[in-house]
């Protein structure tokens, strides 16, 4: 959704889905928090085991979710990381941020970056073309 409509445009949209994934976010890791005390920490057949099926039950639910929802807890930590590396009040491109890094830190938070891809698509044909000169 990199686009300048998007981006700009209907910025209430894209700020409401970055509140929407840091709600998300701290939710799960309250959920992921409570599934490994009970899972780890809670004793279910202490001497006093009338709670002991409740806490099952639950240690079971919580862990159940955090596994299932772990995937897409991994898309809301994209959203979050895409949104730091943006200007939230910036009305056009040339008031953003510079590409892929945060805020007021001089850190590089952009994957693609990190493993050497180039946002600039003619050197990828430029390699092509050099690859087909010699391979083909």
């Amino acid at each position: 959704m990199d686009f300048n409509w998007y981006d700009y445009t209907i910025r209430p949209l894209r700020t409401s889905s970055y509140c929407m994934a840091l709600l998300y976010t701290f939710w799960y890791f309250v959920d992921v928090a409570l599934a490994i005390d009970m899972v780890y920490f809670k004793d279910y057949w202490a001497d006093d085991d009338s709670q002991s099926i409740p806490d099952f039950m639950l240690a079971s639910m919580t862990s159940y979710s955090a596994v299932h929802f772990m995937f897409t807890e991994f898309f809301q930590l994209v959203i979050i990381a895409k949104e730091l590396t943006m200007n939230q009040f910036a009305t056009a491109p040339n008031e953003d941020f510079e590409t892929g890094k945060v805020a007021f830190f001089d850190i590089n938070i952009d994957l693609l970056y990190w493993w050497g891809i180039d946002g600039n698509i003619e050197d990828y044909w430029e390699m092509v073309r050099e690859f087909c000169r010699f391979y083909l």
